[in-house]
């Protein structure tokens, strides 16, 4: 399933993390006892989001992301975790993020096409972003 701009945004959610900065990156400390789990028996959904920068803009791309699930995470239920990576070349952050439903989702879309859409976060980011959205199932995993 491949989504749209808006939903592309999905990947904003940091439910019950706080988040604390430095120069060099963005550490998150969880907040409550759930813990995000790859699992072949948890029935989340899963969304893995990339997004695609210019070096120059890779840091605040993730200032922005963080920013605006900040303020995201305490309106969307059945949110399970996210966690974001940013490549060492500077040009992507990716994110992989789990909800409890399609529902959860589909609320989550909603509000950022809807109220959240025009606020400056959200129109800076798509200035400097180029999203790539996807759902995604867990089909193996290999652990050492």
């Amino acid at each position: 399933m491949i989504l749209s701009l808006a939903e592309s945004y999905l990947c904003l959610y940091l439910v019950g993390y706080t988040t604390r900065y430095n120069e060099n990156h963005v550490d998150y400390q969880k907040g409550k006892t759930d813990m995000a789990t790859i699992s072949l028996d948890n029935h989340v959904i899963t969304t893995i989001n990339i997004f695609t920068f210019e070096p120059e803009n890779q840091q605040r791309g993730l200032e922005l992301l963080v920013a605006i699930a900040t303020q995201l995470r305490k309106e969307i239920p059945g949110f399970v975790a996210a966690h974001f990576h940013k490549s060492v070349d500077g040009t992507r952050v990716v994110n992989y993020a789990q909800y409890s439903s399609h529902e959860a989702l589909q609320m989550g879309t909603t509000k950022l096409m809807g109220e959240l859409a025009q606020t400056p976060l959200l129109i800076e980011l798509r200035a400097i972003a180029t999203p790539d959205t996807r759902e995604y199932e867990v089909c193996t995993i290999l652990e050492g």
